[in-house]
């Protein structure tokens, strides 16, 4: 897991030597925009299975009641009707996947790395370096905790309770978005 954890440090320290002011920022902002451009097919692939699973959820209940005392039938009885339908449930777990690794590299980036300062050791050679990066996110440093944020208390305390309720908002959107379907 270093491995990931030191490749997405360069990529940050790269996308912040980019920017003007080397803003770490919009370094995870440019990051996250590649990744989901990158598995942009492979996330409409989920949401293609999971609206034919809803569509195929009344025929998964006559399974269920014609095989209620034999799960092995059931089993085989399920395979064989996704098979007819051509779903795969497994087919659009990759997205999933990659962006859990992501957030773990990141959050391991911040608590064990850190961004006040750049560290050498995790660089790899041909990374630009910047002289240093820019961890402030309006006047919000990036590189403390929320709960030290708030702690340190006035005006930007508060605004810094709006990271975890914006993170949790635009993932029930999500989730309900894709329920919708």
């Amino acid at each position: 897991m270093q491995y990931l954890t030191d490749f997405f440090y360069n990529l940050l320290v790269f996308f912040a030597y980019l920017t003007p002011g080397n803003y770490v920022w919009i370094g995870i902002i440019l990051i996250t925009l590649l990744i989901r451009f990158v598995f942009l097919k492979p996330s409409l692939k989920l949401v293609e299975v999971q609206h034919k699973q809803k569509k195929l959820a009344p025929k998964l209940e006559e399974l269920k009641g014609k095989h209620k005392d034999d799960k092995e039938a059931l089993q085989k009885a399920t395979l064989e009707l996704y098979k007819q339908e051509g779903v795969n449930p497994f087919s659009g777990c990759l997205p999933m996947i990659v962006q859990l690794v992501v957030l773990i590299a990141f959050y391991r980036i911040f608590t064990q790395i850190g961004m006040q300062e750049l560290k050498a050791e995790h660089l790899y050679s041909f990374v630009p370096r910047p002289e240093s990066i820019n961890h402030f996110f309006f006047k919000i440093d990036l590189s403390k905790t929320v709960s030290q944020i708030f702690n340190e208390g006035g005006v930007i305390g508060y605004l810094s309770l709006l990271f975890p309720i914006l993170a949790g908002g635009t993932q029930l959107i999500q989730s309900l978005q894709t329920r919708a379907l």
